[in-house]
């Protein structure tokens, strides 16, 4: 899902490319609709489209639109959402792909409106990625898929980092999945589930004939020959185990609980952590050999704050993969700035859960709508709890990102999107504010996440 600002005056709306909206779904003609934007008001008139342009059930040619107003655009439905007065940003938003309905429109002269657009964008090419993933086209995220790159062919083991519940199992298969190694199995162990007495064990195995009443089975590693094995939260793995890990990633071979002779392994080890390992090897409570053993490639998985731009996608799959339980007909544009202006100290995961309980809530057949979403949320949108902004995290270069972005929301708010006015609000250049929202995922009128 991607926002399609709104320009005054005339805007274009059809199913190929060379319209300022493209809603790529069947039934929408090439050159269905023109809305025009002007002082005034907004109106709507049909381009001669094969399924028709429908106002509140009414077939038109040409109509002036006021909130509370269902437009059909063949299959595709838009339901007018009135805005607040201050609310200045003008925009079309479409989360469902296949002609499902969501919100948008005008308060006065305020009007909201967004659509789909397939992404094929050159780095997701040749890239695998597991079923239900939503690989998002945020800067961020192009550049960490243009760095995985380099790293898919050959065996060198890399180290994924990221704050808690941004992905990094995923990133992981990824790797697996798009490298020569993808027939094999891959096998993942979370280093911080299991109790130390048992890790050992469960990484390597137990051999025949240990104790009474033990049986012979084969640990992750052997499970994951001839494949890809994923070691979750390897910085809280006991200091003492760390030396076999190093041993085998070395020698290429394992030596099972209780097993008179090692056994050799063929596989790939990626391992992740969201803790600062360098900081753990200076604490002397993770062994420095191990770290350079581990982190032949090292990639950092972006925060959500980071990848704003993407939000409306992943709330589009996650609203998506209820539709078995619960049939929503999308997202009020409120409620979804309200999830992309929150700085979401859970990342995806903490998003995933707030959209299926918004689905829950949702009455069935109807939008999801602002009065929906959790108090954290609603409130942390525009000014975040203490607990809310510190989350688990306490990383300054992540708070002082998600400062940044507000103090430059609030200064192109005051100046009307004015970047120069903005830029010596703020006491920086010009060039400098651009390149700050840039990395940030703001846009001109403030608010990160839309298309500029």
């Amino acid at each position: 899902m991607h926002y399609y600002p709104l320009a005054w005056g005339d805007n274009r709306i059809g199913s190929v490319r060379g319209n300022d909206v493209v809603l790529a779904v069947h039934g929408v003609s090439r050159e269905h609709a023109l809305l025009c934007l002007r002082s005034d008001g907004l109106t709507i008139e049909d381009l001669g489209s094969k399924n028709g342009t429908l106002v509140n059930k009414k077939r038109i040619e040409q109509a002036r639109l006021e909130p509370g107003d269902q437009v059909h655009l063949g299959p595709v439905t838009l339901q007018l959402e009135e805005l607040d007065a201050a609310d200045t940003e003008l925009g079309l938003a479409l989360p469902l792909p296949e002609a499902a309905p969501i919100s948008g429109l005008p308060a006065g002269d305020t009007t909201t409106v967004a659509g789909q657009a397939a992404s094929s964008a050159a780095w997701l090419q040749g890239l695998e990625f597991p079923k239900g993933y939503v690989p998002g086209d945020s800067p961020a995220m192009s550049s960490l898929y243009e760095q995985i790159r380099p790293l898919l062919q050959g065996d060198v083991p890399v180290l994924i980092l990221g704050e808690t519940g941004v992905g990094k199992e995923y990133l992981a298969r990824i790797l697996h999945d798009s490298s020569p190694r993808c027939r094999g199995p891959f096998v993942a162990i979370n280093c911080a589930a299991i109790p130390a007495d048992l890790l050992e064990a469960e990484m390597f195995g137990i051999g025949k004939g240990v104790a009474t009443g033990v049986v012979e089975r084969q640990g992750k590693f052997q499970l994951a020959a001839g494949g890809t094995l994923f070691l979750d939260e390897i910085g809280e793995m006991p200091f003492e185990l760390q030396a076999k890990l190093l041993r085998a990633l070395q020698d290429k071979e394992i030596q099972p609980v209780g097993s008179p002779r090692p056994i050799p392994v063929a596989l790939r080890v990626l391992a992740a952590t969201n803790s600062n390992l360098l900081e753990r090897v200076e604490a002397g409570r993770f062994r420095s050999d191990l770290y350079y053993r581990v982190a032949g490639g090292v990639l950092q998985v972006p925060s959500l704050r980071q990848r704003k731009h993407d939000i409306p996608s992943l709330v589009e799959a996650f609203i998506h993969a209820c539709e078995a339980r619960k049939s929503v007909r999308g997202v009020t544009v409120k409620a979804l700035r309200a999830l992309v202006d929150y700085p979401w100290p859970g990342n995806i995961r903490e998003l995933e859960h707030e959209v299926h309980r918004l689905v829950e809530l949702c009455p069935n057949g109807q939008a999801i709508d602002s009065t929906l979403l959790s108090k954290q949320v609603a409130a942390g949108a525009e000014a975040p709890a203490e607990g809310a902004l510190l989350g688990d995290s306490l990383r300054l270069d992540a708070h002082v990102a998600q400062l940044e972005a507000r103090l430059i929301r609030e200064a192109l708010n005051r100046a009307g999107g004015n970047r120069s006015q903005a830029a010596k609000l703020l006491g920086i250049s010009r060039n400098g504010l651009g390149i700050k929202m840039e990395r940030l995922g703001i846009t001109a009128s403030g608010h990160a996440g839309t298309t500029k």
